[in-house]
């Protein structure tokens, strides 16, 4: 090999070696970005679902970042008009995260995604969907004791559950 050849391998093998150098210093210095990860999410299925509302369900690994999470959600695949509130996740693990969502359309398909952000990117979970119920579940009525009973009065009680549906009190003097 002449000595020019010798020359560029020298230079070439200095330089590797001041990166690699740099690198394992910035690591030590900064070792929390060091090997930064952005967040691991998937969608889950939806729960609860009525007429009006669901519960969307997911899993954030934050990857030992501060991170933040949410749901977007709509009626056309693809195309999510809507967000949840961002959640805060931190940790190394996955962590369960949902949000209650309502003013749904009875009979609707509604499409959502986790998605997830910290220091070191962004990700989007997988699309699902799920419809809303078109069956009603009636009011349900219980009726409790009477109250301040006297021989001309009494004070009847009871609740009222309407199911998410629209009632009407009756009440008789």
């Amino acid at each position: 090999m002449s000595n020019k050849s010798l020359g560029f391998l020298h230079h070439s093998f200095g330089l590797f070696c001041c990166f690699v150098v740099l690198f394992s210093v910035s690591a030590f210095l900064y070792p929390s970005n060091a090997y930064a990860a952005p967040p691991t999410v998937t969608t889950k299925d939806a729960t609860n679902v009525t007429t009006s509302s669901a519960t969307l369900n997911g899993t954030v690994n934050a990857n030992g970042l501060s991170t933040y999470a949410s749901f977007k959600y709509g009626k056309t695949s693809g195309s999510f008009d809507s967000l949840t509130t961002v959640q805060s996740v931190s940790g190394s693990s996955d962590t369960a995260v949902s949000s209650s969502i309502s003013g749904l359309s009875a009979g609707t398909t509604y499409y959502y995604t986790l998605v997830a952000s910290n220091s070191a990117g962004y990700t989007t979970g997988s699309e699902m969907s799920f419809t809303s119920s078109t069956d009603s579940v009636p009011p349900t009525v219980t009726t409790k004791a009477a109250t301040n009973v006297t021989s001309s009065s009494a004070t009847l009680n009871g609740t009222v559950n309407a199911n998410g549906l629209s009632t009407l009190g009756i009440e008789n003097k």
